[in-house]
């Protein structure tokens, strides 16, 4: 797996290329938005992550993680 390899900037392009296959799937805005946090891109992350949730109020990737991130950046 690309994350395992910390090839985040190639995992970011591949699911970029996801996210036009499947602009509506709420874990490819989730998973993007756990790579940004990996990135250091705190605001990006929530961003991922609030739209991931617009498209489905359960992800629970989206969830737990934003509220991580909430609770860690204020």
């Amino acid at each position: 797996c690309l994350d395992q390899l910390k090839r985040y900037e190639e995992s970011h392009q591949l699911l970029l290329e996801v996210l036009k296959l499947a602009p509506h799937d709420a874990a490819v805005h989730a998973n993007l938005g756990v790579l940004q946090e990996r990135l250091g891109n705190a605001k990006e992350a929530l961003a991922y992550y609030d739209h991931a949730l617009v498209l489905d109020a359960k992800n629970y990737i989206a969830l737990m993680n934003r509220g991580a991130l909430l609770a860690n950046t204020g």
